[in-house]
Order: structure tokens, then sequence, then C-alpha cells
């Protein structure tokens, strides 16, 4: 990319930055405007009564506290392992590996991208955690736009191995079984269409990402509570107080690194055996969070000294606690009052059998962003989507793939996705989402250009 292209991208990540800043509201506002939107709408466009509607709000307000939970756990075990002396050695190593502010949102992005492919919550907690340490070692380095960067990477784990929408639908007795039967992951995750995809998104947001980088002198560090090393404060605090005055028993036990070992290892017994047993289908969200506390255990000074570290991340779990209940609720409103059929009909209708995986991917893309997740894809476009690819003889793991990733390119616009990520850095949807606003643009272009040519193809 020219530098004229790449100034002007600079000014335009610039101006989108003052606006959102200036004009974008809290993500819990955002939750209750959208909240109010689908409510209105549910009783305007469909048979819904307000008292049916409020009955589809308390049926799924709390719908999401076990995922609520296991996002929490991602957070606060993440920072936690983050902040032990072996993984931050293996953290300043990779970070050593950029040397300009460029080569640093190049490599971020690549870097977050890469693991999330494999796993996507390994992917979020490493990527936010090697952008902080980058950020801390070379001068001139955005922080916020590296962790746009490193949020952009991540959102293409929906092409990866840990891709829910595909995974499932390669498993006896999924919900569409009996329309779509199983279908493999050589023509989802494993196909041509999916790797031309990705490859293709991920060029966008590296190219875009790395042009909107900003001249060193208007970039933006870490933030005060991120800069801090608290491992090193502790370790200075507990030698100080040892060679102030001898343990007693009860210290002991809680310095006792035999008692954090032998807990960590039994969590980490627990996650090999089902990964040798489930293969890598195993590592769902619930065994990653055993596999990082486990580790963060062993890892850790010991039982006490990993509580301390978690409660410095515990307050920067309260968005997720607080405003995911509400997107439970909208999802709930939306599904079971047809509302979201509604749209899914109406865009289903326009779409001819070289636009189907376009009109897929824009509606998934729509749809996301009201229900962010992969199960509401499934009951809301799934069934109509993946019957018009058979009546329209596109491979229906052409489709899916367009649905999946979709599913998650409009993450870049929706905030639900990003409050763990965001909680990790210490920064606010307000830093991030000018940056994330030009690289959904972007990647949407290219994306549906990718679309359009391999649906042409068929």
């Amino acid at each position: 990319m020219n530098k004229a292209t790449g100034g002007a991208l600079q000014r335009i990540s610039l101006a989108t930055n003052t606006l959102v800043r200036r004009y974008m509201p809290d993500p819990f506002v955002l939750a209750v405007m959208l909240l109010a939107v689908v409510f209105v709408a549910g009783v305007a466009l469909t048979p819904s009564t307000p008292a049916e509607m409020m009955t589809h709000f308390g049926a799924g307000v709390w719908s999401l506290l076990g995922f609520a939970m296991q996002l929490s756990l991602v957070v606060v075990t993440g920072a936690t392992l983050a902040e032990t002396p072996v993984i931050k050695r293996g953290v300043r190593r990779l970070a050593a590996i950029p040397a300009t502010p460029t080569g640093a949102v190049v490599f971020v992005t690549l870097l977050t991208a890469g693991i999330s492919l494999v796993n996507w919550g390994v992917g979020l907690v490493v990527g936010v955690i090697c952008a902080r340490e980058v950020a801390r070692r070379i001068e001139g380095a955005h922080f916020p736009l590296l962790i746009a960067a490193a949020y952009a990477g991540y959102t293409l784990w929906s092409a990866g191995m840990s891709s829910s929408i595909p995974l499932t639908l390669n498993t006896p007795g999924h919900p569409l079984e009996a329309t779509t039967g199983l279908i493999p992951l050589t023509q989802t995750i494993l196909s041509p269409w999916n790797l031309i995809l990705a490859a293709s998104i991920l060029i966008s947001h590296v190219v875009t990402a790395r042009a909107m980088t900003p001249p060193r002198n208007q970039a933006v560090g870490l933030p005060a509570q991120a800069a801090p090393d608290p491992a090193q404060d502790d370790a200075g605090s507990a030698g100080t107080q040892a060679a102030s005055a001898p343990l007693t028993p009860a210290e002991r036990l809680d310095r006792s690194r035999i008692l954090s070992i032998g807990a960590g290892l039994i969590g980490l017994a627990f996650v090999v055996r089902a990964l040798w047993t489930g293969g890598l289908n195993a590592l769902n969200l619930n065994a990653l969070n055993l596999l990082v506390l486990s580790l963060g255990l062993i890892l850790s000074r010991g039982l006490v000294s990993y509580l301390r570290a978690a409660e410095r991340t515990a307050a920067s779990v309260l968005p997720i606690v607080i405003i995911y209940p509400f997107y439970a609720a909208i999802a709930a409103m939306i599904t079971s009052s047809g509302l979201g059929e509604m749209v899914t009909n109406g865009l289903a209708r326009i779409a001819s059998a070289e636009t189907l995986p376009l009109i897929t991917f824009l509606t998934a893309g729509l749809i996301n962003i009201v229900i962010p997740a992969d199960g509401g894809h499934l009951v809301l476009q799934g069934p109509i989507f993946l019957a018009l690819a058979d009546q329209k003889e596109i491979p229906v793991g052409l489709v899916t793939t367009a649905m999946t990733i979709g599913a998650n390119w409009t993450n870049l616009l929706q905030p639900f996705w990003a409050l763990p990520l965001l909680a990790l850095a210490g920064l606010g949807i307000r830093d991030i989402m000018g940056y994330c606003l030009i690289l959904l643009a972007t990647s949407g272009v290219v994306a549906s250009a990718v679309l359009l040519a391999l649906g042409q193809a068929f």
C-alpha cells in the first residue's frame, strides 16, 4: 500500500475515532437501546402482544448466566496466568520479534489470528497479553490500534478448528440433521473456500491495520491500569516481608507451591485425558478455562498469590456480568416472537444461485448484531439458507462457511465479544471502535467480492 493510501486511512481512522468518542454510548446503553427497539419491533411487526414480549424477555434474560461465567473466567484466569513469571518471559520473547510500530500491528494481528484458528479462547487471551507487552517494548506503538488489530485477528476464529457451527453440523443429532444430514469438516473448515475466504480477510485486516498506524508522536501507550507489573510488585513485597519477619505456619501454607502445583496438576490431568480421548473437539470453553486455571496454579507462587493476582482483574468482568443478561433477553425476544425468522425469510427471497453465498454472509452479519451467538444463526438462518443451497445446487458447505464467517464479521461492530478483550486490555469500547469500523468495512468488501466470485463459480 502506497503512502498516499496509508495517509488517507490514517486520516479516516482519526476522523472515525473522533466521531466514535463523541457519539458512541457505553455498551450497556447500547444494549438497553437495542432491547427497546426489539420490543417495539416485535409488537409492531409480529403478532406478539406486549405481554408476550415481556414473557419472552423474562424467559431469556437469565439464559446466558453460565456463558457469562465462562467468559468471566476467560478474563480472570487468562490475566492471572499472564502475570506468572514463566508466561511473562515467553511473551517478552514473542514481543521482541517486531521492531517498529507498523511491524507490531502486523505481528499482533497474525499471532492472534493464528492462535484463534486453533482455539478462540487461547487466541483472545494471548493476543491481548502480547499486545500489552509489545506496547511496553516499542516506543511509538499505538496501544488502542494494537488491541483493535488483535480483536480483528481474533474474529477469524470462526474459520478454525474451534468454530462452533461447522462442528455442530458435523455432530450426530444436531438440530438440522433431518434436512442436511451430517456436513463433514472437509466441506467447511477444511474446504478450499474456507481457506480462501479466511486468508483474504486476514490479508485485508493486516493491510488495513498497518495503514492506520499513526505517527509515533500521535501514538497512545498503555493505560495507567495496564502499565504496572503486578507480579514484580508482589515478589518485591513478599521478599521484604520475608526478610523482616519469620513466616507463621499459616503463611507457609498460603505460600506453599506444593498445594498450588498439586491442585493444578489435578485439573491439568483431567484436560489431558479429555483431549486424549476426545481429540481437539474436547477443547471447549470449560476445558479451556480449566486448562488456563490449572497452568496458572502450577506456575504461581502459591494459592494465595494466585488469588491476589485474580482479584486485581475481578472488577474488569463486571460489564460482562451486568450486560450479558440483556443480550440474552434480546435474543429470546427476536427468536420467540418470529421477528428473526421474518427478517431471514425476507433476505432469503432475494438470493439467486450466484448471490446465495453473499446474501448468506450479509444476513449472518445482520443477525449477529442483535443475536451475537452462533446458536442463533443455526436456529434462524440454518434451516432456510441450507435448504436453499440444496435447491439452487450450491455446495452446502460453502453456504455454511458464508454463514459462519458472516456471523463473526460484525463482531467488529457488536461490542458483545469485545468486552472480555477490553477487560484484559484495560480499555473502553470507544478506544478501539473507530479502528474496528474501518476493519469491518474493508474486510466486508473483500469477503463480499470473494463470496460473489465463489457463487458464480458454481
